[in-house]
């Protein structure tokens, strides 16, 4: 996926907004026991980048991600902001990252309350 650098297109997540991430590198199968549809060791050639991804419609209290990146190598996020509610204690989170190799990253913006 790959927005206009010098005028990013907004992802805007709507307050209904209730999926594991608004970009998603590898979903889990509905009812599949935590099963997903890659094994994030081979979930090569994936890229992103020139996208504000805003999460401030989705309410504070429920569960918000702007990037679940479960990736491999030959991967990349450039250029990326993640706006995410500004109350304290909120639930909501730039990046999940729970396993794989990671790939390369650069100039990455999350802006909200953490804590």
């Amino acid at each position: 996926m790959v927005g206009d650098a010098k005028n990013p297109p907004t992802l805007l997540a709507a307050a209904s907004f209730n999926g594991i991430a608004v970009i998603d590198a590898d979903p889990y199968i509905p009812g599949g026991g935590g099963a997903q549809w890659w094994v994030n060791q081979n979930n090569f050639f994936r890229s992103t980048r020139n996208f504000v991804i805003d999460l401030r419609r989705v309410p504070a209290a429920n569960s918000a991600t702007g990037l679940h990146w479960q990736v491999s190598q030959a991967t990349s996020l450039v250029n990326i902001r993640v706006e995410m509610s500004q109350a304290a204690g909120n639930n909501h989170q730039g990046i999940f990252m729970e396993n794989g190799s990671g790939g390369f990253m650069s100039d990455l913006y999350f802006n909200g309350c953490v804590g």
